[in-house]
């Protein structure tokens, strides 16, 4: 039986494992903070600080620009409002079995900033780019 809140439980177990294998293989000067400051789980250790963001795609089968935007885009504020954070976002999608590690490339990146999404644009534009005060 499907109900629409399956996906959203689904979304919670997955970032409560991450957060729990991130638990068990940290040390003892390492703080973690799930449901941190910044992402979803915020890891603190004595050289850096490392923001991780997770998301559950049940019905996507593969990666696109779009999946992706709103994630890279909330972490693209918070590094500008903060560099020294080093960003992780881990994504579960449909019949991924094995973790695979991917770096987000310059094409990915353009592509999503070149969006039309006018939500995103009033939302995370004005934070990105610097505007002259008089542009009506």
């Amino acid at each position: 039986m499907n109900r629409t809140a399956t996906a959203t439980i689904l979304g919670y177990n997955y970032q409560f494992n991450k957060s729990i294998k991130e638990i068990l293989n940290a040390d003892a000067n390492t703080k973690i903070m799930v449901e941190g400051s910044n992402e979803d789980l915020d890891i603190f250790t004595q050289d850096k600080t490392i923001a991780i963001q997770c998301k559950y795609y049940e019905s996507s089968e593969n990666l696109t620009p779009s999946v992706l935007a709103k994630p890279i885009l909330d972490m693209l504020i918070s590094y500008i409002e903060n560099k020294d954070i080093n960003f992780r976002l881990y994504i579960h999608y449909k019949n991924v079995v094995t973790e695979q590690k991917e770096s987000l490339d310059v094409s990915l990146f353009n592509t999503i900033l070149e969006t039309n999404n006018k939500s995103y644009v009033k939302k995370y534009f004005p934070i990105i780019y610097s505007f002259n005060d008089d542009l009506n």
